[in-house]
Order: C-alpha cells, then structure tokens, then sequence
C-alpha cells in the first residue's frame, strides 16, 4: 500500500485459527441454500458439507442468513487460517487442506459473520474509537465461536462426533463451557439455549492468550498505516456503545440470548486488554499527539488484564504487518 492511498473504512475479512485435520465425512441430505465457488470438485464437497450442517438448527439458521446476505462459500489451499469472511466480494472462505469435518465450525464461523455485518456491525478501522473497535472485536468474535461450538454439539448428539472432537481441540474454553452448560440447563426450551450461549460467549472472553492475538493484531495494523504515512486518515471518532453492539451481535432472528446487561461487555472480564498491548497504544498516541494530530482519550477507559494464559504458545506465530484489509486477524498457529 502506498502513502497516497486512504485507510480502508471497513475491516475485509475476519479469520479464524488454523489447526491440523484428520476426518472427512459423507453426510446425507440438505435443502439449505448456498452459492458456491470454484471447480466442479470444489463446490461438490462445499454441497456435501453444507449437507451435513444442514442437520444443525444452529448452522442451518447461520447458514441460511448468510446465504440470503448475498455470501458465497469458496475453498483455496494454502491460506495460513482455517478461513476468513470477506465483507468486499461476500465470500466465505475455507481452507481446502482441512476436512469437512475440520471445517464445520469455520463455516458456521464465517457465517456468522457475514450475518453480523449484515445486521450493521461496522468495524471502521479509521474512524472507530479504540475502546469501540475492541468492543466489536470481542464481542463478534465470541459470538461466532458460541455458535459454531453450538452447531458442532448439535451434529455430535445426531451422531456426528467428529466436528465436535475437533472444535475441542480448537476452542478448549468455549466447548468446555458449552459441554457444562448443557449439563446444567440442558437444551430442551429456547432459554435454555440462550443460557448455553451465553456461557459459551462469555467463557471465549477467558482465554486471555486468543484474545492478545486479536489485540495485537489490531495495533499492528494500525502501525503499518502509521509507517505508510496514514496516521492522518485515523480520525477515531466513531463511538459504538455496549448497548449497540450486543444489540447488533448477540441474537438470532432478532430474539436477543445475551440477557444479561450489556455493559458487561465493558468489565474488565470483557473489555481488558495486557499491558504490552496498552502500552503500544498508548506510544502509538503519543506519535500522534507529537505530529499534531488528534488522539483517542478512550484509550484511559479501558483495563489492562492481571492474567496471562500460555497453554499452547509454542510454535506460535503472529506475522507483522499484515494488512487486515487484505488478510485480517491473520494467525498462524499450529494446534491448540
């Protein structure tokens, strides 16, 4: 990118954690619709998994949301993510070296998504303030996970296991929370759903590790616009409050399952960010307030986290200056 171009008003594409596959399966029957792209082999094993999904209630709503918001479903080997969901072209992409088993929660992810920006999420690199843009970023993220761990239950108690197995190894806090709160509410009304998905949401926020990598990836980008001579299109006006954002991302079909009080999302269990982190914003502001241009005060709002989680650090890479316009949240890990 060079100087003379704008920073992106809206984040591409949202990606989600690479792992190892090991399964593939054949499911059987759908009438759920989706577009998809690529050879004739490709978008025969996109129908087979969307087949499979379609047995999910959970997936087959996503799926059916997303396919109405004009997304595409693709496969390309070679990317360093298990997928990602480009807002630009309203293409949801899944990594071809994994299985259609692998790949049931980064489609029901992905998904996700896509619905959210649908519903009006805006994540205005250029104009969201910091406090605003991590709120988003958190909370669609969890969000995401809740429901792509939901839909992996509900295919393992009809008998398909191995979506399951492998969003364990993905997602250890997420599928332990889902597993406990089916154990206590269970799944037989729609509040007991909604309970599950909220402990799912809320347990996403306590893997502290995750969540420095989505951190850090955010002031990486801003520091490479800052390096490109883009500092000044920085304008962090915009204010998304607790309120607006659950109201846009924590619901289905427009029936809220995140009851509890939105301003939760602002806490330090939600909202805290390391030091390492704050630290790098707040030098990053005083670049800004040295060149004479405007800085974000929300930056003092939000917490800097006590805990640190490094269950699986090794081998563990975040590539500098990725662009999230190109390739956002761009993680390479291997395992979990």
């Amino acid at each position: 990118m060079t100087a003379n171009k704008k920073a992106p008003s809206m984040i591409k594409a949202f990606e989600r954690l690479n792992a190892k596959a090991v399964y593939d399966a054949t499911p059987k029957t759908s009438d759920i619709p989706f577009k998809a792209k690529g050879s004739k082999k490709e978008k025969k094993r996109i129908a087979k998994l969307v087949k499979m999904l379609a047995k999910s209630p959970t997936a087959r709503k996503t799926l059916e949301a997303s396919h109405k918001a004009g997304y595409s479903i693709s496969l390309v080997s070679g990317i360093d993510s298990l997928g990602f969901c480009d807002i630009d072209d309203k293409t949801i992409t899944l990594n071809a070296s994994f299985s259609n088993d692998k790949n049931v929660a980064t489609l029901v992810h992905e998904a996700r998504h896509a619905v959210q920006f649908d519903n009006g999420v805006d994540f205005a690199l250029d104009r969201n303030n910091i406090k605003s843009f991590l709120m988003l970023m958190h909370t669609t993220e969890a969000d995401a996970e809740a429901n792509a761990g939901m839909a992996a239950w509900e295919l393992k108690e009809l008998g398909i296991a191995k979506p399951w197995k492998h969003f364990i190894s993905d997602a250890p806090f997420v599928s332990k929370a889902i597993e406990k709160s089916i154990n206590k509410n269970g799944l037989e009304t729609i509040d007991a759903k909604k309970e599950v998905l909220t402990d799912a949401f809320e347990s996403w926020h306590n893997d502290s590790f995750i969540r420095e990598t989505y951190d850090k990836g955010y002031v990486d980008e801003l520091e490479m616009y800052e390096e490109e001579g883009l500092a000044e299109e920085f304008k962090f006006d915009k204010n998304a409050t607790a309120k607006e954002i659950v109201s846009m991302v924590c619901h289905n079909d427009g029936d809220m399952y995140y009851k509890k009080n939105s301003k939760e999302i602002e806490t330090d269990n939600f909202l805290s960010i390391s030091k390492e982190v704050k630290d790098s914003l707040s030098n990053l502001m005083e670049r800004r307030k040295k060149a004479g241009l405007n800085t974000d005060k929300s930056l003092s709002e939000i917490p800097v986290s006590i805990t640190q989680n490094f269950y699986s650090i090794n081998n563990f890479s975040i590539p500098k200056k990725t662009s999230f316009a190109l390739n956002s949240f761009l993680i390479n890990k291997k395992g979990r």
